[in-house]
Order: C-alpha cells, then sequence, then structure tokens
C-alpha cells in the first residue's frame, strides 16, 4: 500500500513538473529567424530604383551586384587589410562590387551601383538583418 502511495505521489509530482514545463514553453515568445531571400531583395531594390536606373540595368545586373554585395558582407577575408567593418550600401562594399563587375567585364557606373546597394540596405533594415555595429567589449 505504502509503494502505491508513492508511485501516485511520484507520478503526480511528474506530471505537475511536466504540466509546469509546458506552461512556460506556451508563453515563451516566438522566435523569427531572419531570412534573407535573394528573390525578394532583387524585387524589392528593382521596384524601388529610378527610372534612370531601371533603364540601365537589367534584373540580371541587379542580381548580379546584389549577389557581389552579399558575398562582401559575409566573407570577412575581403575586407582584410582594408581595417573597415561591414557597412550594408557602403563605399567599401561599391567599390568592391565595381571592381568584380570590371573584372568580368561589366562596367557599372557607381552611381548605378550606389543606388542598388542603398536599396538592397533598405530591405535587409525592413527585415531586420541590420542592426547597429557590435564592439568587442559589448560581447
Amino acid at each position: 500500500m505504502l509503494s502505491t502511495f508513492f508511485a501516485l505521489a511520484g507520478f503526480f509530482v511528474l506530471a505537475a513538473v511536466a504540466i509546469a514545463v509546458l506552461w512556460q514553453e506556451r508563453r515563451r515568445p516566438e522566435e523569427l529567424g531572419i531570412l534573407y531571400g535573394v528573390e525578394e531583395s532583387i524585387e524589392f531594390v528593382r521596384m524601388n530604383l529610378s527610372e534612370r536606373t531601371s533603364q540601365a540595368l537589367k534584373a540580371s545586373d541587379v542580381r548580379r551586384i546584389l549577389e557581389w554585395s552579399v558575398r562582401y558582407l559575409q566573407d570577412p577575408k575581403i575586407r582584410i587589410g582594408r581595417g573597415q567593418p561591414p557597412v550594408a550600401g557602403g563605399i567599401e562594399a561599391a567599390q568592391y562590387v565595381q571592381d568584380q563587375a570590371f573584372s568580368l567585364g561589366y562596367a557599372y557606373d557607381g552611381d548605378l551601383v550606389l543606388e542598388v546597394l542603398n536599396y538592397q540596405r533598405e530591405f535587409l533594415v525592413s527585415i531586420g538583418a541590420v542592426g547597429a555595429q557590435v564592439h568587442e567589449n559589448d560581447r
């Protein structure tokens, strides 16, 4: 009889802990991951470009510029020696994109590249992928 009582008490304690854990999980806010969609970013940029830039750049040009810009932002090896943190839509990114374009035979005007990168930055901000710089002592 005593063993039945302890078994029953153990079951209720275990059930209470399980209910508490489930209750806590349901109260926790849902974590939303930031997802950079290439097609969405291209569409966003193309919808916002000035008429002059829209006429000068095809969708494939915008894609190429955005891909090089993302590579610049993601790959720290590219920025070695420059001493600058990655800045979305910055001059350093635009210079990298222009250098890559020129090396492959695409001559994009600097103003066009900057406009595309500025709208890319707006897209990144709109999805929550860009924030304030994190300093070493803040980590």
